[in-house]
């Protein structure tokens, strides 16, 4: 916008002349379009440098993208780019290592999701129903998130997951239900004391009159 400004009133000034040049000499070298490189045989035309580390460059050329060891390009371009075989051998040493790390971390992320996997596995086989479905009736004596703590008329505790209305349960509600035997359940009670229950999982309400 400045550069048109001053155009406008007569010949541009020498700070936008600068500009000009600058403009067109970037795009000339963004272009390269006469550079042509040789690495190991295969001949790369139309060639633009991109990023370089101690070891290599990346290079745009006519059919894509590559990328080129610095101990395989011409004296010149070496220089140019600052090549030192001690440092380019000290940098692929490191890539290799920070390489070798993400693979250990990788496999080992792998292995822990695997292993989470089998157990959650083992888990749902162990929680699966056994046998045929039970009467049962109790009422609520602690809700946790894992199901519904009950103790029926006997004395006896048990947790009954999948619960239909869990989420409204309250404690001394009663529930009466047909429940299959899925394994035992541990937990801690008010008193800090662990125990041990039988699990159940709901199937069906219990519709009265039906036999027991």
């Amino acid at each position: 916008m400045i550069l048109m400004r001053e155009m406008e009133f007569g010949l541009p000034s020498g700070k936008a002349m600068l500009s000009v040049f600058m403009l067109v000499a970037s795009l000339a070298f963004a272009g390269e379009t006469n550079l042509t490189l040789t690495v190991d045989g295969v001949t790369y035309s139309n060639v633009t440098f991109g990023t370089t580390t101690p070891s290599s460059v990346s290079i745009r050329h006519s059919i894509g993208i590559t990328t080129v060891p610095l101990d395989k390009l011409p004296p010149n371009l070496q220089q140019r780019f600052g090549y030192d075989p001690k440092k380019a051998a000290e940098y692929r040493k490191a890539e290799a290592e920070k390489q070798a790390a993400w693979q250990k971390s990788e496999q080992q992320r792998r292995d822990l999701l695997k292993q989470q996997a089998k157990e959650k596995e083992l888990e749902n086989k162990a929680n699966e129903p056994k046998g045929r479905p039970e009467y049962k009736h109790g009422n609520v004596f602690h809700v946790l998130d894992d199901g519904l703590l009950l103790g029926d008329l006997s004395g006896n505790s048990y947790l009954l997951v999948g619960y239909p209305d869990q989420k409204k349960a309250v404690e001394g509600d009663e529930i009466t239900c047909w429940a299959a035997r899925s394994g035992k359940y541990v937990y801690i009670d008010t008193s800090g004391a662990q125990r041990t229950v039988g699990r159940y999982i709901w199937v069906r309400k219990y519709v009265l009159g039906e036999p027991i």
